[in-house]
C-alpha cells in the first residue's frame, strides 16, 4: 500500500498526480500514508497533495485534506496561496527565505502570501533556482508595488541579463509595464544571453503579440534592439 518507487513515491503520490479520484478513495480507504513524502529527485518531500495541487487536481486535493493530507513543499503551497499552510510551514522554523518562495508567491499572483512572506524576513531580492527575482515574477501590479516599495531593485538583471520590464513585456502583465515604467524601468534594457539575443521589451512584446504592451512601450520611449 506505501511501496515506493526509486524517488520514493508512493501509489497515493501517483494516483493524486493523475487526478484518479477513485483510486485515491481506495488507496485512503486502505489505510495509505497521506502524508508520504518523496525522497530523492528535484521534488525530494513533496506528499501527495503537493502533487494534486502542482496539477490543479483540485477535487483530489479536497479528498486528502479531508483526509489529513498536508503540503510537504513550502513552494508549492506558496503557489497556491495557502496562507493557513505558510503559517504553519513559518511555526515549524521553515526559513522565509527558502530558495525560490518569495518568487513562487509572486508569481501566483497571491498579495497576503507575499505580505506574509515579507513579514517574516523574506529577501526581495533573492533569487530562485532560475537566477530572477520576485519582481520578474510578479503577475500582478499590486505585487509589484510590494515589492518595489520594500526595496526590489526595478532594473535588476536575471542570469539571462534579462530586467523585470522584459519579463513583464514577454508575459503579458500591461500593469506591470505601466507600473515598472513609472517607476523609472530601463524601457531599452536588453536580455543577453544567446536566448535573448539582445531583445528589448519591445522586441518581446512584438514577438509575443502583447499589441497594447509594444504601444505602451513605445510611448515611453521603448525601441527595438535594432532601434526601431
Amino acid at each position: 500500500m506505501n511501496a515506493k518507487d526509486k524517488r520514493g513515491r508512493t501509489p497515493l503520490h501517483r494516483a493524486a498526480r493523475e487526478g484518479r479520484k477513485e483510486v485515491v478513495e481506495l488507496l485512503i480507504a486502505k489505510d495509505a500514508d497521506v502524508n508520504a513524502k518523496s525522497e530523492s529527485g528535484l521534488f525530494k518531500g513533496e506528499t501527495p497533495l503537493d502533487e494534486a495541487i502542482k496539477r490543479k487536481r483540485t477535487e483530489v486535493a479536497d479528498l486528502l485534506r479531508k483526509h489529513g493530507g498536508k503540503y510537504g513543499s513550502i513552494n508549492v503551497a506558496a503557489k497556491a496561496g495557502d496562507v493557513e499552510a505558510l503559517k504553519e510551514f513559518i511555526a515549524a522554523g521553515v526559513d522565509a527565505n527558502a530558495i525560490g518562495l518569495l518568487s513562487a508567491a509572486a508569481s501566483g499572483g497571491h498579495k497576503e502570501f507575499v505580505e506574509l512572506l515579507i513579514a517574516n524576513g523574506a529577501n526581495v531580492a533573492a533569487k530562485n533556482e532560475y537566477g530572477s527575482t520576485p519582481l520578474h515574477n510578479a503577475a500582478t501590479k499590486e505585487i509589484a508595488e510590494l515589492l518595489i516599495t520594500n526595496g526590489a531593485d526595478i532594473n535588476a538583471k536575471i542570469n539571462d541579463g534579462s530586467s523585470p520590464l522584459i519579463a513583464a513585456a514577454m508575459k503579458g502583465r500591461k500593469e506591470v509595464v505601466e507600473l515598472l515604467i513609472a517607476k523609472g524601468a530601463d524601457v531599452n534594457a536588453r536580455s543577453e544571453s544567446v536566448l535573448g539575443e539582445g531583445k528589448t521589451a519591445l522586441d518581446w512584446a512584438v514577438q509575443q503579440s502583447h499589441t497594447e504592451i509594444a504601444y505602451l512601450l513605445r510611448k515611453h520611449g521603448g525601441k527595438t534592439a535594432k532601434g526601431r
